[in-house]
């Protein structure tokens, strides 16, 4: 049930991008126990306790310092609940609720259009396309298929390559000079805000980019690694990065190996950048 309210906030959000509120900007999935934290952004209960416990305390969206009070949105959480209501009965409704985050405080609205819920009984030539567009889905995804396959891949890159004198699987290597748009090109590749930004030098390191898909799950991670192969971390462990503004933790991570460095540019190490995209 979950990742159908995903997917279905994913879909609206193309023509609604208000709807992105509903998501948790942590883990990027429907939130049903909604709270503020001290920098004003509203997440999942769960995913915030857990976030502050393993970043010392340090604000997904800013990377700055907050405390760990956290206060329940019942106006977002309420306006979830109407969507899911308005989606599952097919009757027109109005949504509003109370935007959050950094700028002043505006009301959002949501309109959810009548019949949003597919009926019972559809006319044959729309029960025939909805049955080609649900077995396309399940058979048509070579990228989820692939993933599958990487997943188990991954951790055995040494062997293969000592096993196969050397071969490795096809690499896009993005190169260019400085503010050429090295990052906007992997970004866009990712999907996921995510690169550094907003500075002369964004990218102070290698970027090693993994994309994968899978059911259910939606998220990006980051480890620092000794070599291009980034089977392991070299030190600390593997990090997840917000699905907003991930673009600051990033330009964090990056900073702290690049402090007191020549040029602050870090040579002798990558960052593995993993972005896993939900697919139903």
């Amino acid at each position: 049930m979950v990742l159908q309210w995903a997917i279905r906030l994913w879909k609206d959000g193309t023509q609604s991008p208000q709807a992105a509120d509903f998501l948790c900007p942590i883990s990027g999935q429907v939130m049903s126990e909604p709270v503020i934290a001290e920098d004003r952004f509203t997440y999942e209960r769960r995913e915030i306790e857990m976030w502050l416990r393993m970043n010392d305390s340090k604000s997904p969206q800013t990377q700055k310092q907050i405390g760990r009070k956290l206060v329940p949105n019942s106006k977002l959480k309420e306006a979830i609940e109407k969507y899911k209501e308005a989606y599952q009965s097919g009757v027109e409704a109005e949504i509003s609720w109370p935007s959050g985050g950094l700028i002043p405080s505006q009301q959002r609205c949501l309109r959810v259009p009548s019949s949003a819920a597919p009926s019972q009984e559809e006319p044959p030539h729309k029960r025939a396309r909805m049955m080609t567009l649900e077995t396309g889905a399940k058979s048509s995804s070579m990228a989820e298929a692939m993933s599958r396959f990487f997943q188990e891949l991954d951790p055995l890159r040494d062997l293969l390559c000592s096993v196969l004198e050397g071969w490795r699987p096809p690499r896009i290597v993005v190169v260019g000079d400085e503010s050429a748009g090295k990052s906007t090109i992997l970004e866009q590749l990712a999907n996921v805000p995510i690169f550094p930004r907003k500075r002369r030098f964004c990218t102070r390191m290698a970027i090693c980019l993994r994309l994968r898909r899978t059911p259910g799950l939606s998220k990006a991670t980051l480890f620092i690694s000794s070599d291009m192969d980034g089977v392991n971390p070299s030190e600390g462990g593997v990090m997840e990065i917000p699905q907003e503004n991930g673009w600051r933790f990033v330009q964090d991570q990056m900073e702290k190996l690049a402090r007191g460095l020549h040029h602050g540019i870090v040579e002798n190490k990558f960052l593995v950048v993993t972005t896993i995209h939900m697919c139903d």
